[in-house]
């Protein structure tokens, strides 16, 4: 990727804010970088509403306060992008819906604000799929947003706006969410790190079902308790301390009612537990492919000549993944999301998207035909015991305890072409699964395919053990360090 002498598409935001701070390159200078890499990469579609001018007028401003000595925070000067479908003052705040073309956000959402507080400046907000409720990045708003390896791929969803910014070098890091494998599955598809915090842990507020009047609507408080808002980023040592930024209560999400001391990711490999289950089974999505299991099964290679204690795992009830998820978010409407509570005939929907008169997406109007007519007949085909799901989150955790990682697929295949995902709409529980069970996960690139697209893995701890996966990811990525300096121009 062509750049200035100083701006690599390598570079993590701290080491960016750091060489700022220090003079050796200027705010305005790096913004500028990126919003012409930005450029450079349109056909993408990553960032669908840009604030060019007023990013460089606030580049300029940080630089004066460098000078006079002042500095606002650890991102000083440092740009990045924000998904659409969280709130950004005065921006728009469709999340991708025909049926909000006309909202603006009165308020920036927590982790927006508090990202700006650290003093990072946003270049434009990221496109997201409707409702963010579709791991395939496209909606009737903004159109589909590629993937920066092929654009004939897709980056992902929801998230694939942020994922595919960072993975073309645009920004070294933007803000997602992942109610659904949201963040890790479009940073598989985008060859970046992605982390899904723990339950709890990070504030969804600004953000679908958190937004407008969600705030005090206790159903939406219950289905958000699975959801959350986490860093997308080009370098694994940067999610923590982004993490650490975003995290704690803001006395609107309910679900996050305090912060839990963060450990350091420094970490003795020696005396952790790596649990392999690198080909799960899950009911109604498809098999792990091989070029995913295969570099899975090689890093647990990797973890044993480290001295890690590594062993094969795995359980009976991650064949339920998708019945698990469904059934922790059972409070989700998805008629009334979809809609923004105006309702939906989904059935009246498809005939008009036949005819290209729909103001909805196909993916919004098969979930919501699923959710209203067979899901009432899968629920009497499989069981929705929530014991299930607690019972499993229990297993997991006792057999991680502080010191265990465990290392899946995101998703059973590299990224898919555009569209594709329409016929294995499933799939995305490999990664869903730990939504419902609130567990830390942290996607991780691993090279490439024979198609040139990246490969991953997630790595999975116990609840608050967030250190453990992302100490975990950034051994991995010096590992693989070599294999990932081609870029994505």
């Amino acid at each position: 990727m062509s750049d200035t002498p100083y701006i690599c598409w390598k570079r993590g935001a701290f080491v960016i804010a750091e060489d700022i701070l220090n003079g050796k390159v200027t705010s305005f200078q790096v913004v500028q970088a990126a919003i012409q890499t930005c450029l450079r990469n349109s056909k993408l579609n990553a960032v669908v509403i840009e604030r060019f001018a007023l990013a460089l007028k606030e580049a300029k401003a940080a630089d004066l306060m460098i000078q006079s000595g002042k500095v606002v925070g650890p991102l000083h000067g440092v740009p990045f992008t924000v998904k659409e479908s969280l709130g950004f003052e005065g921006l728009p705040h469709t999340v991708g819906s025909m049926k909000r073309i006309e909202k603006y956000a009165s308020n920036d959402a927590t982790v927006v604000a508090r990202l700006k507080k650290a003093g990072a400046i946003v270049i434009g907000l990221s496109n997201c799929s409707e409702m963010a409720l579709w791991p395939e990045c496209s909606n009737p708003v903004y159109g589909k947003t590629s993937n920066p390896w092929n654009l004939n791929y897709t980056s992902g969803g929801s998230s694939g706006g942020d994922a595919a910014a960072v993975g073309a070098g645009i920004v070294p890091f933007g803000v997602g969410t992942d109610g659904g494998g949201s963040i890790r599955i479009p940073a598989a598809f985008c060859g970046v790190y992605g982390h899904k915090p723990s339950g709890g842990l990070v504030p969804l507020t600004g953000h679908p079902p958190l937004h407008d009047t969600g705030l005090e609507n206790q159903d939406a408080q219950k289905v958000a308790a699975f959801f959350c808002a986490g860093p997308i980023a080009k370098t694994a040592k940067d999610l923590m301390p982004l993490l650490k930024i975003m995290a704690g209560p803001d006395g609107l999400d309910k679900n996050v009612k305090h912060l839990p001391a963060f450990s350091s990711c420094d970490i003795n490999i020696t005396e952790i537990s790596v649990f392999m289950c690198s080909s799960p089974k899950v009911t109604f999505a498809r098999a792990v492919a091989a070029n995913v299991s295969e570099p899975i099964d090689v890093l647990g290679q990797m973890f044993a000549s480290m001295g890690a204690n590594v062993q094969s795992w795995n359980h009976h009830a991650i064949k339920d993944a998708l019945m698990i998820w469904i059934e922790a978010v059972q409070h989700l409407s998805i008629a009334e999301l979809i809609s923004d509570g105006q309702g939906i005939r989904p059935i009246q929907e498809l005939v008009k998207y036949m005819l290209h008169k729909s103001q909805y997406s196909l993916p919004a109007i098969l979930a919501t035909l699923t959710y209203q007519y067979s899901l009432p007949i899968l629920k009497k085909c499989v069981s929705l015991d929530p014991k299930t799901r607690l019972g499993l989150q229990k297993d997991i955790e006792n057999q991680l305890g502080d010191n265990g990682i465990l290392i899946m697929p995101v998703f059973p295949s590299a990224a898919p072409k555009h569209g594709k995902m329409l016929f294995h709409p499933a799939d995305f529980a490999y990664a869903g699964l730990f939504n419902a069970l609130e567990l830390p996960a942290t996607s991780v690139p691993l090279g490439f395919d024979e198609n040139g697209l990246p490969k991953s893995a997630q790595i999975i701890a116990a609840k608050n053990m967030d250190h453990l996966c992302i100490a975990a990811a950034c051994l991995i990525e010096e590992k693989y360090k070599s294999s990932l300096t081609k870029s994505a121009d």
